[in-house]
């Protein structure tokens, strides 16, 4: 818990200069996170725990991005080591996240990704997002993947997944961010920025459109606050690609192709949890995004 004692005990000098004179008012956001404010700054602070491995990798991609080209990111001012574990303090980004669908926004945020992507793209090794373990080279990364993601299903539906992260290939190694819901894209005065980069890795820049739904059937148009609906992904997805430097390929087999590999990492995640109705929930994602390969291969999507 990020407490006035935790913060009085470890918040460093120059966080103090750039808040400038106190008094500074403490105001909880969730249980390691707080706002600080002074009469004219604002500081957003995190309290990592020492076993918290997302928030160190959080803190690293921050420290080697920040100086970069292109980071749309708050900027990182400062850590400090505690018996806690590490205070981080960033700068406050005015705005507000895009849980509400702002109008017009999520395109301009996935055009910032493309962007950022672009700039950062390098050519190995590849990360798996589900494991962490680094590939020399994007098909022997989505072979892992595949045998991973599919085990113990019907050898006509891993043929069918396969055809799909065949697609996958066309894309390219980058920095991902690996969590990019609308609850972690901010619009500020100065554009979108990002936040919680704590599952950010060297990966296949097409894993970042996750939580856009094309094809996936739904009984209706509602969603949670972290997906992108049907209705919203057209405009979203030509925003990206058109800044990703794919802008010569179609972009519908792509998507269909990310969207086979998000519903079996969803099912493999509901295993481990061994959550029935989320694995029941994921294969009859996969089952219809399956039937509409034939439609796909014809152009009809």
């Amino acid at each position: 818990m990020l407490t006035e004692e935790v913060l009085n005990a470890s918040l460093p000098t120059g966080a103090k200069d750039y808040l400038g004179a106190p008094p500074y008012a403490l105001e909880p956001l969730q249980e390691n996170a707080a706002c600080l404010r002074s009469a004219t700054r604002r500081l957003f602070l995190k309290q990592i725990p020492p076993e918290d491995a997302l928030g160190e990798n959080e803190l690293r991609i921050n420290q080697a991005l920040q100086g970069t080209a292109c980071f749309p990111a708050p900027r990182l001012l400062f850590t400090a080591a505690g018996a806690q574990g590490t205070l981080a303090g960033w700068e406050w980004a005015p705005g507000s996240d895009l849980r509400e669908r702002q109008a017009g926004a999520l395109p301009r945020a996935f055009a910032e990704l493309g962007r950022f992507h672009a700039v950062h793209r390098i050519a190995k090794p590849v990360c798996s997002p589900t494991t962490r373990e680094p590939y020399p080279s994007v098909p022997s990364m989505l072979r892992a993947e595949l045998a991973l993601l599919t085990s113990g299903l019907e050898p006509a539906v891993i043929a069918g997944c396969a055809a799909a992260f065949r697609r996958l290939e066309a894309g390219y190694v980058t920095c991902i961010h690996g969590d990019f819901h609308p609850g972690n894209i901010r619009l500020t005065p100065a554009g979108p920025q990002f936040v919680d980069w704590g599952y950010a890795t060297t990966s296949l820049n097409l894993f970042d459109l996750s939580y856009v739904q094309c094809f996936v059937n739904r009984e209706s148009d509602a969603a949670e606050w972290w997906q992108i609906t049907p209705r919203e992904s057209p405009a979203v997805l030509e925003a990206y690609f058109a800044t990703c430097g794919m802008g010569d390929l179609e972009w519908q087999p792509l998507q269909w192709a990310v969207e086979v590999w998000t519903a079996l990492y969803g099912y493999h995640n509901a295993r481990l949890r061994e959550d029935a109705a989320g694995s029941a929930d994921s294969l009859g994602a996969l089952a219809g995004l399956l039937e509409n390969s034939r439609e796909l291969a014809l152009g009809a999507i």
